[in-house]
């Protein structure tokens, strides 16, 4: 099909009349449609499975996590479209060794509050966890206080 096309164009563009060149042109075109039917042949299917698929995602329920998320990334949005409005740059162009290791530290502990959410709010991201030994599924029989050891000892429970 795309050979035909291109054969087609070619032709069309050696035309010598306008006669030859509308005959010309209607091979061109249906070389087009031909090309446009096959594309779509192709397409077509994997661009309904595609609507489907969100059609299924949009009938899963909404993560228990999910508001108190969105309601913290909109805060933090907030505060740096207020340092933005008020003059400050967006970051600094090179950050210190505390505060570069403060924001790393800020990330990380993010990033594994996000994974622990994910992990509550979705059962096959919680049965990854459990699969890889992360995580595990039990019924609390019992819990006993001890003392932690260490300078300063605090209460913790034993389950």
């Amino acid at each position: 099909a795309i050979e035909r096309y291109d054969r087609a164009r070619g032709e069309l563009a050696a035309a010598a009349d306008g006669l030859e060149a509308d005959d010309r042109l209607a091979a061109l075109t249906a070389a087009e449609r031909r090309v446009h039917e096959l594309v779509l042949g192709c397409a077509l299917p994997t661009w309904e499975k595609v609507w489907q698929g969100l059609d299924l995602l949009r009938e899963l329920p909404q993560g228990a996590r999910v508001t108190e998320r969105w309601t913290r990334d909109r805060w933090s949005f907030t505060a740096h479209r207020d340092r933005v409005l008020a003059g400050e740059p967006p970051q600094p162009r090179r950050d210190d060794a505390v505060t570069a290791a403060n924001k790393l530290a800020a990330r990380e502990r993010e990033q594994a509050r996000l994974d622990a959410q994910e992990a509550l709010d979705d059962p096959l991201v919680m049965a990854g966890r459990r699969l890889s030994g992360e995580a595990f599924a039990g019924e609390v029989t019992d819990v006993t206080m001890a003392y932690s050891e260490g300078k300063r000892p605090s209460p913790r429970p034993l389950v």
